[in-house]
């Protein structure tokens, strides 16, 4: 696995660096070292998804990471599969993602969670 060290950039550096080395890697570790450039970077791989969902003809959205699901700030993606039984759009890589949840009318049910 790759790492790359963003700590002490400023935006935009940090993204670019990320998306610039997930052309090559199939795993990456970005170390920053303040709030704003984890965000970023967190909104940058929500991005990509719902990008890869609407290249599916799924439905998607951004949306700010629900309290129930994680404690940290971050950006999720709100997505309706397309395809009877999968999880992920065709291009997503399991370690880009932290877990799929699937919302029920009494909170969100795990369907899925990185062992890494």
């Amino acid at each position: 696995m790759k790492t790359i060290d963003a700590r002490g950039l400023s935006c935009p550096e940090p993204v670019v660096l990320t998306r610039n080395a997930l052309r090559d890697e199939a795993e990456l570790e970005v170390l920053v070292d303040s709030p704003a450039p984890r965000e970023n970077v967190s909104r940058f791989a929500a991005m990509r998804f719902r990008g890869l969902c609407q290249k599916a003809g799924w439905e998607v959205e951004l949306m700010p990471v629900p309290r129930s699901l994680s404690s940290s700030c971050g950006t999720c993606a709100s997505y309706v599969p397309g395809t009877e039984g999968a999880l992920l759009p065709a291009g997503a890589r399991e370690d880009e993602l932290e877990l799929v949840a699937q919302a029920k009318d009494d909170g969100f049910e795990v369907l899925w969670r990185h062992e890494g």
